[in-house]
This record gives structure tokens, sequence and C-alpha cells, in this order.
């Protein structure tokens, strides 16, 4: 297991909730500062504490550990940590996407951290690159 990748998990899922690491604590019967230092690398949580995690999270340890055993497995446990439809394979294509092109993911997640404004410009560009390339495409 890395460790790093069972502290980010953690991490993530928490602000995915929305939850404060002492809102994480009192659901597993752990202290805040115990969070911390799971989400910071300072510590392991045992077994028994992960399996709580992973049961207040809704996903499986091995999701948690990062352990994915197939691609198929990712996208279950995807489809099923935000609730998505067998249908939206536009969704799964782009995390798919998003897995073989870690330049993309590093600038799209910087740009899910700019103010709605600078999101809205951002976009704005984007369609007209789009529209600029599926034009030129055409001809």
């Amino acid at each position: 297991m890395s460790h790093s990748v069972l502290a980010r998990n953690i991490k993530s899922l928490r602000t995915q909730k929305g939850w404060s690491q002492d809102e994480l604590g009192e659901r597993i019967n752990h202290s805040r500062s115990q969070v911390s230092k799971w989400e910071t690398e300072k510590l392991t949580p045992d077994t028994e504490t992960i399996q709580k995690i992973s049961d207040v999270f809704g996903v499986s340890v091995a999701y948690l550990m990062g352990q994915h055993t197939s691609e198929q497995s990712y996208i279950n446990e995807f489809k099923r940590l935000y609730n998505l439809p067998e249908n939206d394979t536009q969704l799964l294509d782009i995390v798919n996407f998003l897995q073989h092109a870690p330049n993309f993911k590093q600038q799209l997640h910087t740009y899910t951290t700019l103010s709605k404004q600078q999101q809205e410009y951002i976009e704005q560009i984007f369609q007209l690159l789009i529209k600029q390339q599926t034009d030129i495409k055409k001809k």
C-alpha cells in the first residue's frame, strides 16, 4: 500500500463531502489531530480504522488504498462514488482521457482553483478554439 495514496484519498474524499477533519473524526470516533496525521502521512490508520473510513465514505477499502485491480473496477468505484448513471459515457471518456494526460489533468485541476469569472473566461476561449478546430476539420 502506498501511504501517500491513502493520505491523499482520505483528504480528497473528506473535502468532497465538505467535512472538516473534526467532522470526519467524529464520524469514525477519532480525533481531528489523528485525521490530520493520516492526511499528512505522519501516521497510518490501523486496519479497523481504514474499514471505518471506507464505510463512512461509501467506497471500498481497495479504492481508498488506491488498489484498483482493473480499469473496470476503477470505473465502477467512480460511478458508485458519484452516483453516475450507467450510460454517462461522456464523463467516463473524460476520466479515461485524464488518466492518460497528466499535463492536462494538472491544468484542469488549476482551473478548478480559479474564480468563477476566470473560469468563464477560459471556457469562452476553449469553446472558440474547439469551434475553430472543428471548422478546420470540416474543410
